[in-house]
């Protein structure tokens, strides 16, 4: 689980600061409105800690799984089955950290590896 301490190899090191680019290109490329900067620290960590098989999946994980309750979440708030002063959009700001805990978390628990299960 944690290969942070248990050696692997290159690409397993160089998994979290892969993601770190990324999600850190994305900051600065939007100027801090499409992701926040401790999406890049918080994927910097599950990069080094999970590797790259069960890294990559857990950040797959966290887009899908954010992608399935934020769409949940605008619809229920729009049809009023969530109290709040105001409507959301597909334009709405919602954090993306807990889905990366979230995805870290289940690709963990459940040992997924999206690499093994995509293979045709």
């Amino acid at each position: 689980m944690v290969r942070f301490i248990s050696g692997g190899d290159l690409l397993d090191w160089l998994t979290g600061p892969i993601f770190f680019i990324f999600f850190g290109s994305i900051w600065f490329l939007s100027g801090g409105r499409a992701m926040g900067f401790g999406d890049a620290k918080l994927g910097l960590s599950v990069g080094l800690l999970l590797g790259a098989l069960q890294g990559f999946s857990a950040m797959v994980l966290a887009f899908w799984i954010g992608a399935f309750i934020s769409l949940l979440y605008i619809f229920l708030n729009n049809k009023g089955f969530i109290k709040s002063d105001k409507k959301l959009t597909m334009k709405s700001e919602i954090p993306f950290a807990p889905f990366i805990i979230i995805g870290a978390w289940v690709s963990v628990i459940f040992q997924l590896n999206l690499f093994h299960a995509l293979s045709f």
